[in-house]
């Protein structure tokens, strides 16, 4: 086995460059402002995440910026063929927070359209938190169940 202990003042060298490169980075972009960690709140995530994204994708939101904000939402999310029916008409989504359905709550809904023909996104917003076993199948089951 061959002795790389001589490497070693190297191997740190370079590790303080990319440390180093990256505080330059995080500096220039502003990568580690956050406005919740600096009111202690950043954990708090229905009082404080919830109601803020949802504003913001409120095209009734007190923003005033009408669909502005859901439509980069909706162009990061929609690819392909649900683009016709989530993607258009943004204008008309009625967005909800800490919605109740039966047995699941969803932190944010959007929702289009009428009884028969409705276009719904579920936004599950999770702060160092992980999916509840069979989370998903139990909601998915609950909206097949309620028509939702």
């Amino acid at each position: 086995m061959e002795d790389n202990t001589d490497r070693i003042p190297h191997l740190l060298k370079q590790i303080r460059l990319l440390k180093d490169k990256h505080a330059e980075l995080a500096a220039a972009t502003g990568e580690d402002f956050n406005v919740f960690s600096i009111l202690r709140i950043k954990h708090r995530e229905v009082k404080t995440h919830t109601p803020i994204l949802a504003e913001l994708l409120n095209p009734h939101g007190s923003h005033h910026q009408k669909a502005d904000f859901l439509k980069l939402f909706l162009k990061k999310m929609c690819t392909g063929s649900e683009e016709s029916t989530f993607c258009n008409n943004p204008e008309s989504y009625r967005v909800r927070s800490e919605e109740r359905i039966r047995a699941a709550q969803f932190d944010i809904m959007l929702e289009k359209g009428k009884e028969n023909d409705k276009a719904r996104i579920v936004i599950e917003n999770k702060i160092l938190a992980a999916d509840q076993d069979l989370q998903l199948d139990r909601e998915i089951l609950v909206r097949i169940k309620c028509n939702v």
